[in-house]
């Protein structure tokens, strides 16, 4: 009776908002990050300053300087979208990140699709911080965070390998 009440009370409801505000600065960051490394390519000097490969190495500068930043920059953002206590969150979700960003490395060939674990590195830390936030949740029931890190880990084996599916359909040229 005790786990049904803790639903119909709203403790679920908490732990979800808390987890889904945690995922939208783990999408807040990587978007940022794109449009840094967007700025980066427009900044950088001609081709002929380039080389052989273009000015993809100012891109990738702009990448390995900008994950980082955005690892330190996750705790205000938490911090502002008022999850509280932010730093918890912030520090499993750079570890599971880093740990992200470790396997797209070491791996070359992708699981579902071409660029799987380039796609899952940039955008990883939706489910990333969600699910530590959800497992993290003060006050909560171990039944309650459960479901809402099912829910999190549910997200990341479907939605986040098929969001670049959604875009090319959203983003097809008329």
């Amino acid at each position: 009776m005790k786990r049904s009440a803790e639903v119909h009370s709203g403790r679920l409801t908490e732990v979800s908002l808390r987890a889904m505000l945690a995922g939208s600065a783990g999408l807040a960051l990587p978007v940022s990050l794109l449009f840094w490394m967007a700025a980066v390519a427009m900044v950088v000097p001609s081709d002929r300053a380039c080389g052989l490969f273009g000015c993809l190495g100012y891109v990738f500068l702009a990448w390995e300087g900008g994950r980082w930043a955005a690892l330190v920059l996750a705790w205000p953002l938490l911090h502002l979208l008022r999850v509280r206590p932010a730093f918890p969150v912030a520090l499993g979700g750079a570890a599971l990140l880093v740990l992200i960003w470790e396997l797209a490395a070491a791996h070359a060939d992708p699981l579902p699709y071409p660029g799987f674990l380039l796609w899952f590195s940039l955008f990883g830390g939706i489910p990333a911080y969600a699910l530590v936030a959800a497992l993290t949740a003060p006050g909560a029931r171990w039944a309650t965070r459960t479901i809402v890190a099912a829910g999190c880990v549910a997200y990341a084996a479907v939605a986040v390998p098929l969001l670049p599916q959604v875009l090319i359909v959203l983003f097809k040229p008329l």
